[in-house]
């Protein structure tokens, strides 16, 4: 856990919520899982991890709380924010724990935890968010245990499918998810094809309202007109046009980049003595992640391009037999 906030036990209560065990740190917040206090045995939840859960299920079932870390509250109210309007729900997409109104009883989405030691944020408390819980693993954990073995052409492909379903919707709403990557995947347990969750807006930028206090995300997968220090003008959906590119790349290959953009395992090139990619779907890869804007926009003008140019492909429309996970 960062030095700077104080890792919480199992059992410990944050309001309405009492915490299970960690899920996940980083650079921005700390994520943890937990259960509406009063609902069971903390040992009796913990035994059925993760298996027999349902995402999606508001106040019933388990919540991730997000801790913001010191210097990085602005993203969790933000991400809240977005997250809360009712016309950015979509079944791709990470939900609140909990969409009750204001006035009515019940766990809360938003709202302080208070540390049991340390200073960290406001004194010794710190903002969190109630997420609902996504049981799966990441993509890029699966991406690891498989080591250097890319995924089946066909299964990338559905993956990146509705990915690129759920950043549609949001650029529809004028919003870019500017941190796509395989660790912001949740694959959830199914018996087809595939089914996802794209999770994390803590970087999300809106087009109306750009906050600009810094260029959020994770290096290897923002373009280079962002790394580079470009303004309002390279602020476009085509920066996660790039990165679900770089995801799907990633998936083809089984190259997976760490945190710092360094490969763990392969190289980059997603077609060299690997299973066979049709020209359709390399073609695909390239010209999303091109390293021209202009470029990138003449040959992937929109998401929904993307969704067209990926859905005519012979992975797309390939049946695949269920996935043993």
């Amino acid at each position: 856990m960062p030095h700077d906030l104080p890792p919480l036990r199992p059992g410990h209560r944050i309001n309405e919520f009492v915490i299970l065990r960690p899920i996940a740190a980083g650079g921005t917040s700390t994520l943890y899982l937990a259960r509406p206090a009063g609902r069971g045995d903390l040992r009796e939840h913990a035994a059925r991890l993760p298996g027999r859960l349902c995402p999606r299920c508001g106040g019933a079932g388990l919540a991730a709380l997000k801790l913001a870390h010191p210097g990085y509250q602005a993203n969790l109210h933000d991400e809240h924010d977005f997250l809360s309007r009712p016309e950015l729900r979509h079944p791709h997409l990470v939900e609140l724990y909990s969409r009750r109104r204001p006035d009515e009883p019940g766990p809360r989405d938003l709202g302080l935890a208070h540390l049991p030691e340390g200073k960290a944020g406001d004194g010794y408390t710190v903002p969190y968010l109630a997420l609902a819980f996504e049981p799966g693993p990441t993509l890029a954990h699966l991406l690891r245990q498989r080591r250097g073995w890319p995924l089946d052409p066909t299964l990338a492909a559905h993956i990146a499918h509705q990915i690129a379903q759920a950043l549609r919707h949001l650029h529809g709403h004028d919003l870019v998810h500017h941190d796509v990557k395989p660790g912001n995947i949740i694959l959830r347990p199914t018996r087809g094809i595939a089914d996802v969750a794209l999770i994390d807006l803590g970087a999300a930028e809106s087009l109306r309202a750009p906050r600009q206090r810094s260029i959020y995300g994770t290096r290897h997968y923002l373009p280079p007109e962002r790394l580079s220090g470009g303004g309002l003008e390279t602020l476009t959906p085509h920066v996660d046009v790039y990165g679900l590119g770089r995801a799907l790349q990633e998936m083809l290959t089984g190259a997976l980049e760490d945190e710092d953009g360094a490969a763990e395992r392969g190289a980059r090139t997603p077609w060299t003595g690997r299973p066979t990619i049709s020209a359709e779907l390399v073609h695909l890869v390239r010209d999303a992640t091109a390293q021209c804007l202009a470029e990138r926009r003449r040959r992937v003008p929109s998401m929904h391009t993307f969704i067209e140019r990926l859905e005519a492909t012979p992975e797309f429309r390939r049946a695949l037999a269920p996935a043993r996970r």
